[in-house]
């Protein structure tokens, strides 16, 4: 089994806060050490994966200066062949500020730099049995003309029999790419989308949809953007948990050889992870490691409650310690028992034995016959 992690790739500087950050002109505020780590889904995805024990190729670019430079040196440092990552010259490498203090979610200031020329069509997907593509938000050469290079590498996947995963970051609203008309993109590309694994705060950025405030209103969050073709989502939200639901066996059986293996067993499905009980040391990281721990899952040939699992594990894991992620195996004995989900009370939602909920509509096939926010 071999996933090809794609997409966006960076370099996250993060400072070491004592408090808040504050930005006064003409102060100096004291910080810690920094941190200088490969970042961005091509990096974070991919180091989750390998942890978990999935051979995996990237495919992404950075620029020809100092800092591209540092950043292949750190990807190799982790483990992580850098060979098909392009080098641009000309081009900066891309940067991400991190500004996480403690007890409260990060901040990014972000430099897009040499994730500009990203379009996909260099991807080589030659012996992978998953495709996963990374934070085409951020991505303009691949979603410029209403995501046409994006569908080229998704139907390019799915001639190759390869199963196709996709996750999105925050869109800012003043980049240019937040004028592109994404609920009609998403109609033209989540029907080439196997997982499609997005946050809400993604969704929300990119949609314009009211953000969810409860269990329920993030399922028909999640079930709309299965209707809108995906053949799973995996809708990710914060520290409430993870909302997964799947389409039919023969949505899925037409979503790539992985896919196709599991359709029994993930079809009609609609669960949820709650959040896990850890003690969150930094956030960064927590969404990338939950989609590798759902493709570990996938690949592995798990059940879809078992790759849930080992989504909201993984994201647990990140989270609350500095250490590499255990062998996916590993991890999926453990979720349930040392590394506990918290209670989940929702109407209408029924326990399961390791903790997950199963929803309302479990195991009944969700059409695309009603579209709606």
């Amino acid at each position: 089994m071999v996933a090809v992690v794609s997409g966006h790739i960076c370099i996250d500087l993060v400072p070491t806060l004592r408090a808040p950050a504050c930005i006064d002109p003409g102060v100096l505020i004291e910080v810690g050490p920094l941190v200088a780590q490969p970042g961005g889904s091509v990096a974070n995805t991919g180091r989750s994966l390998a942890e978990l024990g999935v051979p995996i190729r990237l495919a992404a670019g950075v620029g020809g200066d100092h800092l591209g430079s540092l950043l292949v040196q750190l990807l190799a440092d982790l483990g992580m062949e850098a060979v098909a990552v392009r080098r641009h010259e000309g081009l900066t490498t891309s940067y991400s500020m991190v500004v996480e203090a403690p007890q409260t979610d990060r901040t990014f200031w972000h430099h897009v730099g040499a994730n500009e020329a990203f379009d996909g069509s260099d991807v080589e997907l030659a012996g992978a049995d998953v495709l996963h593509v990374g934070y085409p938000t951020i991505l303009p050469a691949l979603v410029r003309h209403q995501g046409r290079a994006l569908r080229d590498l998704l139907a390019r996947a799915a001639q190759h029999d390869v199963t196709t995963a996709m996750d999105m970051a925050t869109l800012d609203p003043g980049s240019p790419l937040a004028a592109l008309d994404w609920d009609q993109m998403f109609r033209r590309l989540l029907p080439l989308v196997g997982v499609f694994a997005p946050s809400v705060d993604d969704i929300v950025s990119v949609l314009g949809c009211v953000k969810p405030a409860t269990p329920d209103e993030v399922a028909a969050l999640g079930r709309r953007l299965l209707r809108l073709g995906a053949a799973v989502v995996l809708l990710k939200a914060g520290a409430a948990g993870i909302y997964f639901c799947s389409a039919d066996p023969q949505r899925l059986r037409r979503a790539g050889a992985a896919l196709a293996a599991v359709a029994e067993s993930w079809a009609c499905r609609e669960l949820w992870a709650p959040s896990m009980d850890v003690v969150v040391t930094h956030t960064t990281g927590a969404g990338d490691a939950a989609v590798a721990g759902a493709l570990y899952g996938l690949v592995a040939r798990y059940d879809a409650e078992a790759a849930l699992g080992l989504a909201a594990g993984a994201a647990a894991l990140r989270i609350s310690s500095a250490r590499p992620l255990p062998h996916g195996d590993e991890l999926a004995a453990r979720v349930g028992h040392d590394i506990r989900f918290v209670s989940f009370a929702a109407r209408g939602w029924l326990p399961t034995d390791v903790g997950l909920a199963r929803g309302p509509r479990d195991l009944v096939p969700i059409t695309r016959s009603t579209l709606g926010c």
